[in-house]
């Protein structure tokens, strides 16, 4: 993961709230079926 590698090299990663956001994690074709009924969305 490249922001593991950023912070085992020193930098220091923030995080900051968005709000509220529809998302998935795409980790398979029912995954990614979730994932193009929330971008029809836009």
């Amino acid at each position: 993961d490249g922001y593991q590698e950023l912070v085992n090299r020193g930098f220091t990663v923030d995080v900051a709230p968005i709000g509220t956001v529809t998302w998935v994690e795409i980790d398979n074709h029912d995954d990614l079926e979730k994932g193009r009924e929330i971008a029809c969305q836009y």
